[in-house]
């Protein structure tokens, strides 16, 4: 019912039974999110977040969980899952979340494009601008402030 759902608002959506399958196909095909249960036959729906982002950083993840497993979910959203969808499941709901997180992938990926081809380093990214201060005594007037920055600066007269 999810995969005909997905496919029927325009998405190319894979199933695997399990999820050593699906961190297997993470590693065969180019897929734009993933989408686990948080209970798995084989693994935790955790184990599955953490091993796929280590095998691609930035994917989105969308964990859908029980409401008896809220505390898990949001182990989940600290182990890097993007967001998290509770069951029943509202397609709607599902369907916004994907797009949504899709879409936050890109627009991240945007930017580090754009930044690599201005060549501004990504350590840089959240930095401020460093700006020079001069210290004036509160009690100097305007004219031996402006006095002081002429030459300190070398400022034009």
């Amino acid at each position: 019912m999810l995969i005909a759902a997905l496919t029927a608002a325009g998405y190319d959506a894979s199933y695997a039974r399990c999820g050593v399958d699906a961190l297997a196909r993470l590693d065969e095909a180019p897929f734009d999110a993933l989408v686990t249960d948080i209970m798995l036959d084989d693994m935790d729906g955790l184990e599955v977040c953490s091993r796929a982002l280590e095998r691609r950083p930035g994917l989105p993840v969308v964990v859908i969980t029980g409401h008896s497993s809220m505390e898990r979910a949001i182990a989940a959203l600290r182990g890097g899952a993007h967001d998290f969808v509770t069951k029943p499941i509202d397609l709607d709901l599902l369907l916004l979340t994907l797009q949504r997180a899709v879409k936050h992938q890109m627009l991240h990926e945007e930017v580090a494009r754009l930044r690599r081809s201005l060549d501004y380093p990504e350590e840089s990214a959240g930095r401020r601008m460093q700006t020079e201060f001069i210290a004036v005594p509160p009690f100097w007037s305007v004219g031996q402030t402006i006095d002081y920055m002429r030459e300190s600066k070398d400022l034009p007269d």
